[in-house]
């Protein structure tokens, strides 16, 4: 669990998964939660590495079925930022 407040959230197109953002956190996660009764936690705690200024907005693309998340701020510099890639089935960031 983080200590700050989730803030940004995106659904997948099918409607059975939510990645949720803390992006106040140090550093700041991702949790992907189902939608279905009990709201099962599939992954938690998911870091995305590099990224310290936060992160924003994740959106769903129904073509690669991946969620891309906005790191504005890589590896403490300001002047870098990437968007990361995260596969909800393998459970992992790919890349940034």
């Amino acid at each position: 669990m983080g200590v700050k407040r989730v803030d940004e959230m995106a659904l997948d197109s099918q409607g059975r998964r939510i990645l949720v953002v803390n992006n106040a956190d140090d550093p700041p996660f991702m949790t992907l939660i189902s939608t279905k009764p009990g709201n099962e936690i599939l992954v938690g705690r998911i870091t995305v590495p590099g990224a310290t200024g936060g992160l924003e907005q994740p959106v769903w693309n129904p073509s690669t079925k991946r969620f891309y998340i906005s790191v504005p701020e890589l590896n403490g510099d300001p002047s870098r930022s990437g968007v990361a890639v995260f596969d909800p089935k393998a459970g992992v960031v790919e890349k940034v």
